[in-house]
Parts: structure tokens; sequence; C-alpha cells
């Protein structure tokens, strides 16, 4: 077995040991607690309120950032243009 698969085999190894003990301690209030909480912020809401304290404290100058996503630059730096689908590809054959 070379360096690099022992390497991985002991992360693999780490990370199985890791899930079973997280999934021993949710089992315990407080921390399952904490869990749905870290959850439910990844779920949007927490973004959407974000957006609006920066609206109700950024006032029009939070417009920008708020109101336009960053565009998907190429590798020449400019924004990239999506191409238009050809209708007579979505026909069936």
């Amino acid at each position: 077995m070379s360096r690099l698969e022992s390497g991985l085999e002991r992360l693999r190894l780490w990370d199985l040991a890791l899930c079973v003990r997280f999934n021993g301690a949710v089992r315990i209030a407080p921390v399952r607690r904490v869990f749905r909480i870290v959850s439910r912020l990844g779920d949007g809401v927490f973004w959407y309120s974000l957006m609006l304290a920066l609206l109700a404290t950024g006032g029009a100058d939070a417009f920008g950032p708020v109101g336009s996503p960053v565009p998907a630059l190429d590798d020449g730096g400019e924004p990239k243009r999506r191409r238009r689908r050809d209708p007579r590809s979505q026909l069936c054959a």
C-alpha cells in the first residue's frame, strides 16, 4: 500500500469515527438543537434575513449587492453569455 493510499485510508477511518460520534451525540437534546439551528441557517431563512437587514441599514446603497448576483466570468474575465437552445433540439426524434 502506497503512502497516499495509507493516508486516504486513515482519513476514511477518521471520518467514519467522527460520523459515528456525531450520530451518537445528536441523541443529546442540546446538541440536537444546535444541529437543527445550523441546518435552518442553511435553508435560506438566514440569508433572506441578512438581505433584509442590509436593505434596512444600508438603504439605497444596498440595492446593488442585494439585487444583483455576481455574474459568472469566462477565462478572459468577461461575463459568460448563455447560448440559446435550438428549439428543434427539443423535438422528439
